[in-house]
C-alpha cells in the first residue's frame, strides 16, 4: 500500500515561476519606482506592489523590511542609473569643456525623463539626503579628472580642483532637489540649468563658455 500523503495527483497544479533571489529582489525594486513615480511615497503601499507584480505581499517582506527600505532601494537604483552613462568622461581625446558640457547635459535630460519620481523624491528628507550624498561622491570622483583636465588644457582657471568640485557637485543636487516643485518641473529644471551653468563659468572661469548654452537652446520650447 502506497502512501500518498501531501499529495494530490488528481488535483491541477498551477506552475510555479522560480526567480532567482536578486533578480526577484530588482524586479521588486523596479516595479516599485514605477509606482512611487505614479503616486508618491505616501500613497504607495507594499500591497500595491505586490499586486503589480501579482505577488504575495509575503514576497516583499521576504526581501525588504518595510516600505521605507523598498524606497531606499528605489532611489539607490535611480541614482546607480543616472552615472550609468557618464562613461564618456573618460576619453581620453575629448576637451574637458565638451565633457562637462555633456554631463551637465545627460544629467538634468535624466532628470527630465524621471520628472515624476523626482516631484516625490523630497517626500522623505532623511532617505534623500543620505542618497543624495553618496550620487554626489560618485560624482565629484567623475568630475575632479575633466576639472584638472581643463586646467591643463588652460580652459578652466582654478586653483583647488578638488574642493571646487566637492562644492559644485554637492551644492548643486542637493539645492536641486530641496527647491524642486511638484508642478511645473520642466520650468525648473530649465532655469536651474541656466544657474547650474552661469556658476559653472564663474567659479572656473572658463573660456569661451559657448557649448555650455546648447542644452538650453535645444529645450526651450
Amino acid at each position: 500500500m502506497h502512501n500518498h500523503r501531501g499529495s494530490a495527483p488528481n488535483s491541477p497544479t498551477r506552475p510555479r515561476i522560480s526567480k532567482k533571489p536578486m533578480e526577484r529582489r530588482q524586479e521588486i525594486i523596479r516595479t516599485a519606482f514605477g509606482l512611487f513615480s505614479e503616486k508618491g511615497f505616501e500613497n504607495t503601499t507594499i500591497q500595491d506592489i505586490a499586486a503589480q507584480m501579482n505577488v504575495s505581499v509575503g514576497l516583499c517582506y521576504r526581501y525588504f523590511k518595510s516600505k521605507t527600505d523598498i524606497f531606499e532601494a528605489a532611489c539607490e537604483f535611480y541614482a546607480t542609473e543616472s552615472l550609468r552613462e557618464t562613461q564618456i568622461l573618460n576619453e581620453p581625446d575629448m576637451p574637458a569643456v565638451d565633457k562637462l558640457h555633456y554631463f551637465i547635459q545627460y544629467l538634468f535630460d535624466y532628470t527630465l525623463k524621471h520628472k515624476e519620481f523626482e516631484a516625490n523624491y523630497h517626500e522623505n528628507s532623511e532617505i534623500r539626503a543620505s542618497r543624495i550624498d553618496k550620487v554626489a561622491a560618485k560624482m565629484v570622483e567623475d568630475l575632479i579628472p575633466v576639472i584638472q583636465q581643463g586646467i591643463r588644457e588652460g580652459t578652466f582657471h582654478c586653483e583647488n580642483p578638488e574642493t571646487t568640485t566637492r562644492f559644485i557637485v554637492f551644492g548643486m543636487l542637493h539645492t536641486f532637489h530641496e527647491e524642486i516643485p511638484a508642478e511645473n518641473i520642466e520650468a525648473y529644471i530649465h532655469h536651474f540649468v541656466i544657474f547650474i551653468r552661469k556658476m559653472l563659468v564663474d567659479l572656473l572661469k572658463i573660456d569661451n563658455p559657448e557649448q555650455l548654452l546648447v542644452w538650453d537652446e535645444k529645450n526651450k520650447n
